[in-house]
């Protein structure tokens, strides 16, 4: 299972072009995240090698991305003429420009190559191959990863029989993964990730704009297994990104990011530079053909330390990059992650290790009417912050029975200070010492970090508190579909 996976939930993402190298994608998965290989670009060979120096660096998982080759017929004078619109801008850095050609990046080589060396998750990128590649590569007992921008593209993946969904939002750097190549309804990724979660039920990568560990949070919260980052790491000393490309995420000088077609033929985000300006309005979408056009001028530019001539791809949170080593990167996501605490309690700390899901309901600032409520109902929670009254009831359910576990009670001392985590203590220590494996219900006014924590945990939010969210958050948050304005309703009919 693609859980089995993750140590942690933090993804390198494969960055195509150079960025993604062997020991950015060993320093990622040793330091507990799951490194990644980009073999956009690459021989078949090439990507071969990677993979053999990749283990020869760790022995723990990691992926392999591979671009779908496309078959989308070009306006062959739209091209003729960009090629003559950006002949000068080669020209000031000594470049020419090269051939406007079409090619399948070694697909079929790439794809025996990879049945013959057998990696731990192989993700696709600018499509989905056919149901028969996908079982070929699973039977090597490979993990399959489809990267989506939309809806209908998640459903194409689920139906060929991915394992897994990249889903990727409109703010990531670099290329967008779209099937097509045409203009699309562009989404955010967490309005995203709640539109594929509401239909289909395969775990999910969220990858877009995260930079930090409450980014990661945030994806957690809102139904993803792990969180994918680039631009993240493009800083790091084992990244293959230009000296170049690395200094521009920090340049005042570039203040913005955009989606463009400029470099490539296809649209993918990146810093605003002159070329973009420039030339993005004109840009036809001719994938890779401008990318072979454009590849002496980048190269050229990079080479003599011109950034405005170069494809500084970069996601919209690029200016929150941070130079250090992967290693240390991956250890200051998950501290960050683990700061968006649960009342004191650590993501750790709460990990029953049991493969059985856990689903609980934790009342935040309940009433007193409520807790007897539930009481009365034989409704299972644990409530935390109670003002209304002393007595705090922690219950747990096992089968039908129910049982009191512990009846804490709460002075001023205790308020405000770790009681959540004293009531969770108690919940999961009696839980561990008689075999319990599920708790239930929703959640109260947690925040979206907080809420985060409870999955990674194993615990399943079912329901959100309508008054916290509608207050403190612009969107609706989902989790299996279930609307927070839902919650009471949900909770009665347990």
């Amino acid at each position: 299972m693609f859980k089995d996976l993750l140590r942690y939930p933090i993804i390198q993402a494969p960055m195509a072009g150079g960025a993604s190298t062997p020991k950015l994608a060993a320093a990622v998965s040793n330091a507990g995240g799951l490194g990644f290989l980009a073999a956009g670009y690459k021989t078949a060979a090439e990507m071969k090698e990677e993979i053999n120096q990749t283990r020869r660096l760790t022995e723990y998982p990691f992926g392999v991305n591979v671009f779908v080759p496309g078959n989308e017929v070009i306006d062959e004078s739209a091209v003729a003429a960009y090629r003559a619109k950006i002949e000068n801008a080669a020209k000031s850095v000594g470049a020419t420009i090269g051939n406007g050609v079409v090619d399948d990046d070694d697909w079929v080589n790439k794809l025996t190559v990879l049945k013959e060396v057998k990696v731990d998750l192989v993700s696709f990128t600018f499509g989905c191959p056919e149901s028969s590649v996908l079982r070929e590569l699973q039977s090597t007992g490979a993990l399959i990863a489809v990267t989506v921008t939309n809806l209908e593209e998640a459903k194409k993946a689920a139906g060929a029989g991915a394992d897994v969904l990249c889903v990727q939002g409109i703010e990531a750097g670099g290329h967008r993964a779209s099937f097509e190549n045409r203009s699309e309804d562009d989404h955010g990724l967490l309005e995203l990730i709640r539109m594929i979660k509401n239909e289909l039920e395969l775990p999910i990568i969220a990858a877009g704009g995260l930079m930090h560990g409450k980014d990661i949070a945030a994806v957690l919260a809102a139904g993803a297994m792990a969180a994918q980052l680039g631009t993240a790491f493009l800083r790091c000393p084992e990244s293959g990104a230009s000296p170049v490309h690395k200094a521009a995420l920090n340049d005042s000088r570039f203040v913005q990011t955009t989606v463009t077609r400029a470099f490539s033929g296809r649209r993918a985000r990146g810093l605003v530079n002159e070329f973009i300006t420039e030339n993005g309005h004109a840009a036809p979408a001719a994938y890779p053909h401008v990318h072979h056009m454009t590849k002496q001028m980048r190269k050229a530019a990079g080479e003599k330390g011109n950034p405005e001539l170069m494809a500084l791809w970069a996601g919209q949170g690029h200016k929150l990059s941070r130079e250090k080593p992967a290693s240390e990167l991956v250890e200051l996501l998950m501290e960050e992650l683990k700061g968006e605490r649960f009342a004191g309690m650590e993501i750790r700390e709460l990990s029953m290790n049991e493969s059985a899901p856990m689903h609980l309901l934790l009342l935040a600032d309940p009433s007193r009417d409520m807790v007897e409520d539930y009481l009365a109902k034989g409704i299972c929670f644990i409530a935390e912050r109670a003002k209304q009254f002393l007595g705090v009831y922690v219950l747990l359910q096992k089968g039908t029975d129910t049982m009191e576990i512990k009846n804490i009670a709460v002075d001023e001392n205790h308020h405000g200070k770790g009681i959540g985590r004293h009531l969770m203590e108690h919940a999961i220590g009696q839980a561990r010492e008689q075999g319990y494996k599920k708790l239930e219900i929703g959640t109260g006014n947690s925040s979206i970090g907080q809420l985060a924590l409870y999955q990674k945990c194993g615990f399943r939010i079912v329901g959100v508190d309508r008054d916290f969210f509608t207050k403190h958050y612009s969107e609706v948050f989902y989790e299996n579909g279930i609307q927070c304005r839902d919650m009471i309703r949900l909770s009665r009919s347990i």
